[in-house]
C-alpha cells in the first residue's frame, strides 16, 4: 500500500510542461526588462554626449573666473556661484563640524539616561530626512525671518 500512494502524483506537483512555461516566460521578462534597461541607459549616454559636445568649446579659464554677463550678452562665468559655493561650505563647516564632534564624544562617554536617549532620537530621526526637506524648512524658518535671502549664512545656516 505505501508503494501506491508514493506513485500516485500529489496535486501540488505540476507536470514538466507547467515548468517548461514558466521558465520561457521568465526568459522573455527577463529579455524585456534587460532591453528597457538598455534603452534607457543609452538615452542618458546620449544626453551626455550631446551637452559634453555642445558644452565643451564654452569651458576655458575665463568661464571659472569671471562674473556673469547681464541676460542676452554672450560670455561670462561662474566665479560667484564658486565663491558663494566655497562661503556656505566653510560656514556649514564651522557649524557643523563642532556640533556634531562634541555630540558624538558626548554620546560615546557620558550618553546614558534620558536626555541621551533623546539626543540619539533626534539624531537617528534628523539623520533620516532629506536634505531638501531641512533645507525648505530652515528657509521657510530661519532665513526669511531673521538672516535675510541672499547671502552665504543663508545658504549654509541650515546645521547639517
Amino acid at each position: 500500500m505505501a508503494a501506491v500512494a508514493s506513485s500516485a502524483a500529489s496535486p501540488f506537483t505540476r507536470g514538466t510542461a507547467g515548468v517548461r512555461r514558466r521558465e520561457i516566460v521568465n526568459h522573455i521578462a527577463t529579455a524585456v526588462m534587460t532591453g528597457c534597461a538598455a534603452l534607457a541607459v543609452l538615452v542618458l549616454v546620449l544626453i551626455l554626449l550631446y551637452v559634453t559636445i555642445n558644452g565643451l568649446p564654452a569651458l576655458n579659464l575665463s568661464f571659472f573666473l569671471e562674473r556673469p554677463l547681464p541676460p542676452g550678452e554672450v560670455g561670462g562665468g561662474v566665479a560667484p556661484a564658486i565663491v558663494g559655493s566655497i562661503v556656505i561650505l566653510a560656514v556649514a563647516a564651522l557649524i557643523g563640524v563642532p556640533v556634531g564632534m562634541l555630540t558624538a564624544i558626548y554620546l560615546a562617554e557620558y550618553g546614558r539616561g534620558t536626555f541621551a536617549r533623546a539626543v540619539s532620537f533626534l539624531i537617528d530621526l534628523i539623520a533620516g530626512l532629506p536634505s531638501i526637506v531641512i533645507g525648505v524648512f530652515v528657509w521657510a524658518w530661519l532665513v526669511r525671518h531673521f538672516v535675510g535671502n541672499y547671502n552665504g549664512f543663508a545658504g549654509a545656516s541650515r546645521w547639517r
